[in-house]
């Protein structure tokens, strides 16, 4: 008992000396470098061609840049939960990718940056960066939105909740009557109505009867979809 007390003691002593030489300097040097780790995605489409037609999966190239020798990154998800740990070993001159082929769901990631073992600071939180990818949108098809492809719910990504049937149609005709604007918000006394709500207006039940049609694309059939929901690191 009497050892086992001696090493507790020691290594909270450690823990104290490792934590004293992280002086404010050095903690101001590693947020430096820290504040130059920035994050950003794009969608990458991986076409196959078939007898039937193109199949194209697509899904969000994330990259994470300036990672140095002092950092290291951690970053989770909202959907599946999971962590990852990028050290410097793991980039290439500083940068690092992984593939997020989870299209369906809008999905919030947070990176976490720490100070690495090559710093006296080692396992300090220095910055958070949240980054959040969109989700595809089945409504982007609609023969509707050839005609209307800046409202905001004929976007083919979107950021907002799923919505059903009957409340995109409801949406589409408020449109149309000028209720509400491309980005969906009300747009109550507008003074001018422009000539092209006018006339959806004017032929909006025409319009609205073919709104579960969906828009006739290229020659053969065009498929999205994921190969795998969560994450693949290709």
């Amino acid at each position: 008992m009497k050892k086992f007390a001696t090493l507790l003691i020691i290594a909270f002593l450690s823990v104290m000396h490792v934590n004293a030489e992280c002086s404010y300097t050095d903690k101001a040097d590693a947020n430096t470098k820290a504040a130059n780790v920035k994050v950003d995605y794009e969608i990458v489409e991986d076409k196959q061609e078939y007898e039937e037609g193109t199949a194209i999966d697509e899904y969000f190239k994330i990259t994470i840049l300036n990672i140095t020798e002092e950092l290291y990154v951690v970053v989770k998800n909202d959907v599946t939960n999971e962590e990852f740990r990028y050290n410097y070993e793991d980039t290439k001159d500083g940068e690092v990718t992984f593939n997020w082929t989870n299209t369906e769901s809008v999905t919030n990631f947070t990176f976490t940056i720490y100070a690495s073992s090559q710093t006296v600071c080692k396992d300090e939180q220095l910055k958070i960066i949240n980054k959040q990818t969109p989700r595809y949108n089945d409504f982007y098809n609609r023969a509707i939105c050839e005609n209307m492809k800046d409202f905001y719910l004929c976007q083919k990504y979107t950021n907002i909740a799923e919505i059903d049937e009957s409340m995109f149609i409801d949406k589409v005709e408020g449109f149309m009557d000028g209720k509400i604007d491309e980005k969906g918000e009300t747009t109550e006394n507008k003074k001018e109505e422009n000539s092209f709500l006018k006339f959806l207006k004017e032929n909006k039940w025409y319009i609205i009867g073919g709104l579960v049609v969906v828009a006739a694309g290229a020659t053969g059939a065009i498929i999205i979809g994921n190969k795998k929901r969560g994450e693949k690191v290709k």
